[in-house]
């Protein structure tokens, strides 16, 4: 009741692992970056299709001649000032150059999905990072309260010998037990706490939130001793399609293919259909031969009657160009095997990483389960000295001893408690469960 009095006072938010994982992507401003980086390779795809259009412009001049120059509406020589004006609209559609449009737009769709498998790993990166700082949290938090519970016994048995000295009934070397006891949990309590303070602050900059005003809700209890098979072969069927990794090394293997098509494309011809309406004018007065004299035309008339338009075919083919296109052509097949050797090098160290995390979860089990009975037989002993203590069978030393060892199973049944949760998460997520 105090706890949930005080997070409603103080407006802390506690967060689940899947809330804490989801805000972080959500603030992340690298993961804001990569979006618009996506953005734009999906523009260029756009931009890409588009180019299969035909391309069409307009153009206009007007010029103020002097001296000897050519009149555009006759093709005569005249040697006096005049204006002239050109009129253009000009359309080309390329027919073939060697499918670089079309190798073009698969080269930037492949570059778009690339975009997003960058994405998908930072966001496995960071995810990655929360689930291992949530647990080490979650095992300072259990630490922390089991050793401040063997601090507050400490204090109160060091407290006890003290009186027993003051009165006699006691040695000057069993209280300087009981004060090595209490400095020795005393010193677990301040390294634990410092490890959850960091983790905390780690976390708060992942999440964007202030490290005093957020909590942690623990995951649910189940059987962690269990014994469960993982196999492997089947779980690395399951990440080589789900991993991101695995998925940028494809796109890029793919898209060093497409640049040697490219490259080829570049040896190739080129044909385009070109298309030109045209029409011009010039102020210097026309010959009408009907009346035997010259004439001025207006801009109108002129505009209709020097209208003029032709069509034809553009070829441009490479002769020699220093054997660039050939260079070209030999550096990409040169990129396409490092990058078949990347999609291998990639497939061999998530293998590696499948590996160990299979016999990290194996691992993990098998030492909670050694630390569940750790903690079962020094429960045990220490009842039994504690009683014999009490009855005057015992001496502090070896009190002490059966005290401090009964607390140190607690703090690592804790930690390998959360380790077995970790494994789990880390393989889960490895699989994309």
């Amino acid at each position: 009741m105090l706890l949930l009095t005080s997070n409603l006072l103080f407006g802390q938010k506690n967060f689940s692992l899947a809330e804490a994982i989801s805000l972080t992507l959500q603030n992340n401003l690298q993961v804001r970056h990569e979006n618009l980086n996506a953005l734009v390779e999906q523009e260029s795809v756009r931009a890409s299709i588009l180019t299969e259009l035909p391309h069409i412009n307009a153009s206009a001049t007007l010029y103020s001649n002097y001296g000897r120059s050519l009149d555009p509406s006759t093709y005569n020589y005249i040697n006096q000032q005049i204006t002239t004006s050109t009129s253009n609209i000009y359309a080309s559609f390329v027919l073939f150059e060697g499918l670089e449009k079309k190798n073009r737009i698969a080269e930037r769709k492949l570059s778009l999905g690339l975009a997003n498998a960058e994405i998908a790993k930072l966001k496995k990166d960071l995810t990655l990072r929360v689930i291992a700082t949530y647990f080490t949290i979650l095992t300072s938090q259990e630490q922390l309260k089991v050793a401040s519970l063997h601090n507050g016994f400490d204090k109160l048995q060091l407290q006890r010998e003290e009186k027993l000295l003051e009165v006699g009934k006691n040695i000057k070397n069993t209280l300087t037990s009981a004060n090595a006891q209490f400095a020795k949990d005393n010193l677990t309590y301040t390294q634990i706490k410092s490890r959850m303070e960091s983790s905390r602050l780690e976390l708060s900059q992942l999440l964007e939130v202030p490290n005093d005003n957020y909590g942690l809700l623990p995951p649910g209890d189940k059987d962690l001793a269990e014994d469960t098979v993982y196999n492997k072969q089947d779980i690395m069927n399951r990440v080589m399609g789900n991993n991101p990794e695995i998925k940028a090394v494809s796109i890029r293997e793919s898209i060093a293919k497409k640049e040697i098509e490219l490259a080829k494309g570049e040896l190739y011809p080129s044909v385009s259909l070109i298309g030109v309406l045209s029409t011009n004018y010039s102020s210097f007065p026309q010959y009408d031969a009907d009346s035997q004299r010259y004439i001025p035309r207006d801009f109108f008339y002129q505009s209709h009657t020097n209208f003029y338009q032709y069509f034809g075919f553009n070829i441009n083919v490479p002769i020699f160009n220093a054997f660039s296109f050939s260079s070209n052509v030999k550096r990409q097949k040169i990129k396409l095997q490092e990058s078949v050797i990347d999609t291998k090098i990639t497939k061999n160290n998530l293998s590696k990483t499948v590996d160990q995390a299979v016999s990290d979860i194996n691992s993990a089990k098998e030492e909670y389960r050694a630390a569940l009975n750790s903690l079962n037989a020094t429960q045990e002993q220490f009842k039994m000295i504690e009683f014999r203590y009490k009855n005057g069978l015992e001496n502090i030393i070896e009190y002490n001893r059966a005290l401090s060892e009964r607390n140190q199973a607690e703090i690592h049944e804790i930690e390998y408690k959360y380790n077995v949760q970790l494994r789990e998460y880390l393989l889960k997520y490895f699989m994309a469960e």
